[in-house]
């Protein structure tokens, strides 16, 4: 895939500009922009209407580098509303809703592994998915400096999904209540399915006060709908406050299901919140170099609140807390691991189904190499029977440091450490 640069690009004028920042390129990339409206392309269904309109706006946006289609009422589709041509944008007035009926993408911004799209914006429009019984809400397929901002998703079946994109901005997007495998999803390569092809990949991807909530209440719970998953190859992901409530499923989810080429890698994540998910809150089962700075994690019912697995490699958690899991509060298979300065406590939580005494705050596993324990409270004193141990090492854990935490207010032992000390296991200075 052919990657332009984040902060060189071309207005309709043709002229090189330089921005340092999604406000700035949004500024300089609207002026002089033709609008259409879907109104004004005949009579018909609104799915008609809007794809007639979206064909003039994509003609003009070639002749003259960019156009905007200006949705302003409630519009019901029963085919996709596709988008396949650069610069052209889907802006919606207050109130603007297109409500999806039948088993189809709502929405498409399709490029293709020769031919991706570029400078797309999505914004304002609101999407009513109750009558809907597949596809996605939101695809966006080989797409570039793409954003989609102010999006309010309602029960879709699957909610937005970003397939071999660079440089996309997702910002103050709500996914309420999916009925599918998710209600988002980054991804990149390995099987040819869904529009991904083998060798894509997605790069640089920010989140902006995204927020995933379940709907429990609604249907049955199987823990087979999950809040964001990001799967295979996927690059360079960022986000500012990251929400997950009573996710049918595991919160987020980062793994390489398709047999991508790479596996997800490079992630600065700050202020994830993750409260009562049916499944695991954050679960990383394939990852390199994951950083997450203030994540704040409580009420997982389907085992630990945090799960870094054996095929993770760098991982950093730092500040924030862990509390009131059925499981572990935080459980480490991962090689090279640091969790410094997190309140962890009240895991083993009978209110989620936990066994007072069962499970640990902190867990290292025997597959676990290279972790730095620094810093952190972990225990509680108004449930100091809840958690088994502060912080447990398992028989096999290797090249660990585990100092400066106090780990009052635990069950049995503040550490248990299984592992033995020697030069590379070293436990010192806790209280």
């Amino acid at each position: 895939m052919r990657y332009l640069s984040r902060r060189a690009f071309v207005t309709t004028a043709g002229a090189a500009v330089v921005a340092s920042s999604v406000k700035a390129e949004l500024a300089v990339n609207i002026i002089g922009r033709t609008t259409f409206y879907p109104e004004d392309f005949g009579s018909g269904k609104d799915h008609d209407q809007i794809n007639r309109c979206i064909a003039a706006a994509s003609q003009e946006a070639i002749r003259s580098g960019g156009a905007d289609v200006v949705l302003s009422r409630r519009y019901r589709t029963e085919q996709p509303i596709e988008i396949s041509a650069s610069r052209v944008n889907l802006v919606a007035k207050a109130g603007a809703t297109i409500a999806g009926i039948g088993r189809f993408d709502t929405i498409r911004f399709r490029g293709s592994a020769k031919n991706e799209i570029y400078y797309n914006h999505i914004s304002g429009l609101a999407l009513s998915e109750y009558e809907k019984t597949g596809g996605r809400s939101i695809a966006i397929l080989y797409a570039a400096q793409f954003i989609a901002d102010d999006i309010p998703i309602e029960n879709p079946y699957l909610g937005y999904d970003v397939i071999s994109c660079n440089n996309v901005t997702l910002r103050n997007i709500r996914v309420a209540n999916p009925r599918g495998e998710f209600g988002g999803r980054l991804t990149g390569g390995g099987q040819a399915k869904d529009g991904m092809e083998v060798d894509g990949r997605s790069d640089v991807i920010a989140l902006e006060n995204v927020v995933h909530s379940g709907g429990s209440a609604r249907h049955r719970v199987d823990g087979n709908r999950h809040g964001l998953v990001v799967d295979g190859f996927v690059h360079t992901v960022s986000a500012k406050k990251l929400y997950f409530t009573a996710i049918d499923g595991h919160g987020l989810w980062v793994r390489n299901s398709v047999g991508a080429k790479d596996v997800p890698s490079f992630f600065s994540l700050y202020g994830v919140e993750g409260d009562f998910c049916y499944g695991v809150g954050v679960l990383m089962d394939q990852c390199n170099q994951f950083f997450m700075t203030d994540p704040m994690i409580h009420g997982s019912k389907g085992g630990p609140n945090i799960r870094l697995g054996e095929a993770v490699s760098g991982a950093s958690l730092q500040g924030g807390f862990s509390t009131g899991a059925r499981g572990d509060g935080i459980e480490v298979a991962a090689k090279d691991v640091a969790i410094i300065g997190m309140k962890i406590a009240d895991n083993s939580a009978p209110p989620q189904g936990g066994k007072v005494g069962a499970a640990s705050g902190i867990i290292l596993k025997a597959a676990n190499v290279g972790s730095r324990i620094v810093g952190n409270r972990v225990g509680s004193p108004s449930h100091p029977d809840w958690q088994k141990h502060g912080i447990e090492i398992e028989e096999g854990a290797s090249s660990f440091v585990v100092t400066s935490n106090v780990t009052t207010g635990n069950a049995r032992h503040g550490i248990a450490n299984f592992a033995g000390t020697d030069a590379t296991k070293i436990v010192t200075n806790n209280i």
